[in-house]
């Protein structure tokens, strides 16, 4: 599915390439960076890190269970807006499902720990 996706991407580019040249020139929708997937709190904390030019060590964690959709995003823009037809991201072109990969074991282990996380979450903001 990853493979099919790289070519899938590859093939997207050019008009993506072209939809971005003609938002930008009309000031409309560029789509600067998309990324689709799953992730646990501690990955998002990582990309919080990255954004704000932290250095990030643990850059493969970066991207669990995620893939970049910027191309595929910019390739369904029209008239500055984004049209995504009307089935889940999954079975778009370009896409794949991400939770595909995950072993019972890491989906387990990411379930504990968003439960653990949501409850931390939850018992400091009752104060």
């Amino acid at each position: 599915a990853q493979e099919d996706t790289t070519r899938h991407v590859k093939l997207m580019m050019r008009q993506a390439k072209a939809v971005t040249k003609k938002e930008e020139e009309q000031g409309g929708l560029v789509i600067v960076k998309a990324v689709y997937g799953v992730m646990d709190n501690e990955s998002r904390k990582l990309i919080r890190r990255a954004e704000g030019g932290e250095e990030n060590t643990n850059a493969d964690k970066l991207m669990w269970h995620t893939m970049d959709a910027t191309t595929q995003l910019q390739f369904w823009v029209a008239d500055s807006s984004l049209h995504l037809p009307a089935v889940s991201k999954k079975h778009m072109l370009g896409f794949y499902d991400t939770l595909a990969f995950v072993s019972e074991d890491e989906w387990a282990i990411h379930q504990t720990q968003s439960s653990e996380q949501d409850k931390r979450e939850c018992d400091n903001s009752s104060y």
